[in-house]
């Protein structure tokens, strides 16, 4: 099932993250998104391999053939994100672009901004090549869009918003910075805090205000859950997850990283 979220852009892959949003591929699937214009065909985020068939049956079902993806742009490098990057690469090689600080630890060896590790010794993560290391303040092209990426630490070091202009929308590729309402109706989540991947209270707070300082988009296209749209909506949600990152740093007992 595929989810139109505006002109060019779709919705082909995601979980129902705990019963909020309809399945598009695998129950475990991160939100998976094709924005297609001016000749470019771009993949955020990479899915599952248990939802990789499916996520390839929707690209289909938008009038595209997962053969023409040109680009994989990867919000941050946590497993559920990343997983398949080297199956897209290796079947159609799509440029694929990601942060330069997640891009530095993946040539060093060093997995823990991966995350696979909470998985258990099983789990076979497998490396793929970072074509675009993508810096702080950079401005790229894919196709004809223009992509500005900020980068916003917290959740993960490699955390990044990805701002660009699909047909006149305004669009935020968030990963997992702040996310739409929870199975309660209330917005205020915030991306799993953990310190193998070296989450960082203080810094996400500072992530989170300078979203509030930027111009807010249309749409706001997060990791997990249902898309938010409308300015003041995304504001909102913004600011729901600023409160609970100063909950938690005002109230340090409730601090949970998981590990």
């Amino acid at each position: 099932m595929i989810e139109k979220i505006s002109s060019g852009i779709w919705k082909v892959g995601g979980g129902s993250w705990t019963g909020v949003a309809s399945v598009c591929s695998d129950e475990n699937d991160c939100n998976v998104y094709l924005i297609a214009t001016g000749g470019s065909v771009l993949l955020i985020d990479s899915g599952s391999r248990a939802g990789r068939p499916l996520i390839e049956e929707n690209i289909r079902q938008t009038g595209f053939q997962p053969e023409q993806i040109t680009d994989l742009l990867l919000s941050h490098s946590h497993y559920d994100h990343t997983e398949t990057a080297l199956e897209w690469q290796s079947l159609y090689d799509p440029g694929i672009h990601m942060s330069a600080v997640a891009a530095e630890y993946l040539d060093k060896g060093d997995h823990r901004l991966v995350g696979y590790q909470i998985v258990g010794p099983e789990y076979a993560f497998e490396l793929f090549r970072v074509d675009h290391s993508i810096e702080d303040g950079e401005i790229f092209n894919i196709g004809i869009l223009d992509i500005e990426a900020y980068a916003m630490p917290g959740h993960t070091p490699d955390s990044m918003i990805f701002e660009t202009n699909v047909e006149g929308q305004r669009v935020w590729i968030c990963g997992d910075i702040t996310f739409g309402k929870d199975t309660t109706g209330e917005f205020g989540c915030i991306g799993w805090l953990n310190m193998l991947w070296q989450s960082n209270l203080e810094v996400y707070r500072a992530s989170l205000e300078r979203m509030l300082d930027m111009v807010q988009p249309n749409f706001l296209l997060p990791g997990h859950g249902n898309i938010v749209s409308d300015e003041e909506n995304i504001r909102q949600t913004v600011q729901a997850s600023l409160a609970t990152v100063a909950e938690l740093m005002d109230n340090p007992h409730r601090r949970h990283f998981g590990l």
